[in-house]
């Protein structure tokens, strides 16, 4: 497998943490060639959209007044799409993110997709992926690195960019500034490479892609799957894995089964019965996936680095293996479990939410997504009601309405203007940021907040407030 010729290393700052409806207001990026030396760099930053309030935390944490964000002269859409020109062009490269597995990819993708464009462009083209997180994790309970890893106000291990990044020689000031912390980003990449250099040659020929770690773990009885469990403190965890194939419903993931649980707990269940025994929350439970896209760190049983490492004896994983192994049936009762339990996931109730659970865009509507960015503003709605799922009709129609409002028609316009009054204050509990929530959020952490924090808080205090008398007028 060869090596990837470029690095990408990219870092967001946004409205705040929900992925479906929060926005990054900064992207920013540093491209460097295949032995990590800096290319060049982008940094973006846009306005967040009409719909969308900042959480106040949000704004601490970036040190940035509302009336900074809001003054800034680009849309959410246009820095998108400058976005979505940039990865076009540095593609095929190895993107690299610092926690962005569970954050900053899912964030870009809802992002693309809310604004049209292919949801998954950063995956595909020979693309590949490295959340240097997990790598920093695994190099810190290997022992391998040299990494000062700091530990938090109540005494707990905390991975924090901002914070191992200067515990580890890295200088410049700036935190939560995205181009900074991409910086941060590739010191710690930089070290990674140095001084773990075998870990980090896995991370790229193999964890990055997907293919690599499809064939590795399809080739095995007995793979090791490393995570860090942030129960109990937080500590790093290595488990022994059965793979019993990808899944029938969606072939990204390939269900195993934990070696450390005796197969004779569940090998005589229904697959009714084994819904229960799929690992979602705390508990130990013998069915699990390795996410293909989702960067997993994983060994081959046998692999030096991780022997010892599994709290079961090599002969008892070997012998549960193989009893799995040639239990065909049980096989199939599993993966139809995996089925149900998929099954059973209620439908999110917004279209921005519906971007994993709606289904893929079809071919048809891709290329009309394409189109929608050619046309002249005029035009666009005639492209919208040409989408044949729903969801892009609801985001393109939202689109117009946050860019170029006057082309729409009055009774449509109205209604949108209603839906905005509608979701800023609403009283009910909202997965976005209210007028209601911002302002409780603001009481919260004015107390805590330093002289600065103080007037970060009280300028959107009355930007809030202000939006609230506004819609009573309006409502009048």
């Amino acid at each position: 497998m060869m090596n990837p010729t470029s690095f990408t290393i990219w870092d967001t700052e946004t409205t705040g943490l929900d992925k479906a409806f929060d926005v990054p207001v900064e992207i920013g990026a540093l491209f460097t060639d295949a032995s990590l030396q800096p290319i060049r760099h982008i940094h973006l930053s846009c306005r967040p959209p009409r719909s969308v309030l900042p959480q106040p935390g949000a704004l601490l944490t970036t040190k940035r007044r509302i009336s900074e964000l809001m003054s800034r002269p680009m849309t959410a859409y246009e820095t998108t799409g400058r976005f979505k020109e940039v990865v076009e062009a540095v593609t095929p490269t190895c993107f690299v993110t610092y926690n962005g597995v569970k954050f900053d990819d899912p964030l870009i993708q809802h992002t693309l997709y809310r604004h049209l464009h292919d949801p998954y462009l950063m995956m595909k083209a020979g693309n590949s992926r490295l959340d240097i997180l997990r790598l920093v994790q695994l190099a810190y309970a290997l022992g391998h690195g040299d990494l000062v890893v700091p530990m938090s106000d109540v005494g707990k291990i905390t991975f924090k960019l901002d914070q191992i990044a200067p515990l580890n020689g890295f200088n410049e000031k700036g935190a939560h500034s995205a181009l900074v912390d991409a910086r941060a980003v590739l010191h710690l990449c930089r070290l990674l490479a140095t001084r773990a250099p075998e870990l980090w040659a896995r991370a790229v020929r193999l964890w990055s892609r997907k293919d690599a770690v499809r064939n590795l773990v399809g080739g095995a009885d007995v793979i090791v799957q490393f995570s860090w469990d942030w129960r109990k403190g937080g500590r790093p965890s290595f488990k022994a894995l059965h793979p019993i194939g990808p899944g029938r419903s969606y072939p990204g993931d390939i269900v195993c089964l934990d070696l450390a649980i005796d197969p004779a707990d569940y090998r005589s269940l229904a697959p009714e019965e084994l819904t229960g025994k799929i690992a979602i929350g705390p508990k130990p439970r013998p069915i699990c996936t390795v996410r293909l896209n989702g960067f997993p760190i994983v060994f081959n049983g046998d692999d030096p680095l991780v022997r010892g490492r599994v709290p079961v004896e090599a002969k008892v994983l070997a012998e549960r293996a193989q009893q799995i192994s040639h239990d065909s049936g049980l096989h199939d009762r599993v993966l139809e479990a995996v089925d149900l339990s998929r099954d059973s996931f209620e439908e999110p109730g917004h279209p921005e939410q519906q971007l994993y659970s709606g289904g893929f865009i079809s071919a048809p509507d891709m290329i009309a997504m394409e189109r929608f960015h050619l046309v002249t503003p005029e035009n666009k709605l005639d492209v919208v009601r040409t989408f044949a799922d729903t969801r892009l009709q609801y985001l393109g129609e939202r689109l117009i309405f946050e860019e170029w409002p006057a082309i729409l028609p009055l009774e449509i316009r109205a209604r949108l203007d209603a839906e905005l009054r509608g979701r800023h204050l609403s009283s009910m509990e909202c997965p976005w940021t209210t007028v209601a929530t911002g302002l409780e959020a603001i009481e919260d952490l004015l107390p805590k907040a330093d002289d600065a924090g103080r007037a970060i808080l009280m300028e959107y205090q009355e930007y809030l407030m202000s939006l609230l008398q506004s819609q009573d007028v309006l409502a009048a």
